[in-house]
């Protein structure tokens, strides 16, 4: 669309481009699923991420460091709709 919401043809090789940024958000998902599937220090992972790499100190009080002391580790059982949805997510990444 243009300035005057008239719709136009689009530019020659727009997908390349689309492409890329749909690349970029998968894989910021990927990197949320690698966070909670993960194991060590939660707040060390997160000092890293953004890019703090001298601190090498574990948190001492995240569900990795203190399992007994938070409730993060307590699940429910998925319900039929979102273990359709995971299994449906987990098999749209599989095939990108």
């Amino acid at each position: 669309m243009d300035g005057e919401d008239r719709v136009r043809p689009g530019k020659d090789r727009w997908q390349e481009s689309y492409e890329a940024i749909r690349a970029y958000r998968q894989a910021q998902i990927e990197e949320i699923f690698d966070y909670a599937r993960g194991s060590g220090c939660r707040m060390l992972r997160l000092v890293r991420h953004f890019g703090d790499t001298l601190d090498q100190r574990r948190c001492g009080h995240c569900d990795e460091c203190l399992p007994g002391g938070t409730v993060g580790r307590t699940f429910r059982a998925p319900t039929k709709a979102e273990r359709r949805t995971a299994t449906d997510n987990e098999a749209g990444s599989l095939g990108k």
